[in-house]
């Protein structure tokens, strides 16, 4: 197991298959995402995907951006995703409705922390306890029925054995992109007048 940045990890050689397990939600420049995979996989090779996902973009709840996972995350906008894909070498292969396991997966975290609240709260404190224990509950609520604005998917992307690596962004994408980068300076500047507390 190795500790590393996505976006700065140059790994010495490729890979037949990547894994990305709940991990693209906090990966939201899908494009980059793409470039990235691309450079580090063998033609032929695999992606393996799962991750929940918003009907809208930006519709994560401030109480996880704030509070559980500060920073970037939010879930997958599938549009801005989808169109990712498209413009990258990669096909995608299979797209599964994933939102009935997340919903048993959060379910199964709350009873079993529950049952070790004890052990939990002693190591972390009370509010770790609550705030993950507010967390499951609301996952497990939100996916337990067809709501039509959370979900969770399965996606496999495959890299063409015969790929000639290609990224076909259109012209409005582009511009799009640079608007993107001029958003991500500005961002990064105002964060940098006001730190978090």
């Amino acid at each position: 197991m190795r500790y590393q940045d996505f976006f700065t990890f140059e790994p010495e050689q490729k890979f037949d298959a990547i894994s990305m397990m709940g991990v693209i939600e906090d990966l939201s420049d899908y494009r980059h995402v793409m470039r990235s995979l691309a450079r580090w996989l063998k033609p032929g090779g695999r992606v393996y995907l799962d991750f929940a996902a918003e009907r809208r973009r930006f519709d994560t709840h401030s109480f996880v951006t704030e509070h559980i996972w500060p920073g970037t995350f939010r879930m997958v906008f599938m549009p801005e995703f989808v169109e990712a894909v498209r413009e990258s070498p990669f096909e995608l292969m299979r797209v599964e409705n994933d939102r009935r396991n997340y919903h048993i997966w959060a379910r199964q975290m709350y009873e079993r922390w529950m049952r070790q609240r004890d052990e939990v709260v002693a190591e972390h404190g009370e509010r770790l306890y609550r705030m993950f224990l507010l967390l499951f509950v609301a996952v497990s609520a939100m996916l337990d029925r067809r709501s039509h604005t959370s979900t969770a998917y399965r996606v496999l992307l495959e890299l063409p054995a015969d790929t000639d690596g290609a990224f076909r962004a259109t012209t409005s994408v582009k511009a799009l992109d640079v608007v993107r980068g001029a958003g991500r300076a500005v961002r990064d500047g105002a964060m940098k007048l006001w730190p978090r507390k």
